[in-house]
């Protein structure tokens, strides 16, 4: 009998495009150089939240309550072996790998694997 699919085969657990924080260590490889801009935050006068990603030369959205700068960048997330994409808005992290390009002996980070060590927990603990 022909099969659609293998017999052992079983959906993903997520379709989650985009790499996340691990707690404990998150190794990754950047395979292209990142693309800046804003992160906005808004809510409407119903109280239902929006996220907006644009240019750095682009307006901001009326109504915003909050916004940071981002690096977006495709990546090879080797946790689940496969393409991710990765943004990035804590300014240590940034400020960490920017440092690491401008050192002669790191260069670009494209050229090495990078490990994030997730120590915090989300709760401020």
């Amino acid at each position: 009998m022909d099969t659609f699919l293998p017999s052992d085969y079983a959906p993903p657990a997520t379709n989650n495009n985009y790499l996340k924080w691990a707690k404990g260590n998150t190794r990754f490889r950047f395979l292209s150089s990142p693309i800046t801009g804003w992160v906005y935050f808004t809510q409407d006068d119903e109280g239902k939240k929006s996220v907006f990603r644009v240019r750095p030369t682009e307006e901001a959205p009326a109504a915003v309550l909050k916004a940071k700068h981002f690096w977006a960048a495709i990546v090879w997330d080797y946790q689940t072996e496969s393409l991710k994409i990765l943004e990035i808005t804590q300014k240590s992290i940034q400020a960490t790998i920017l440092n690491l390009n401008s050192n002669k002996a790191w260069g670009n980070p494209k050229e090495y694997d990078l490990c994030v060590v997730r120590t915090w927990n989300g709760n401020g603990i």
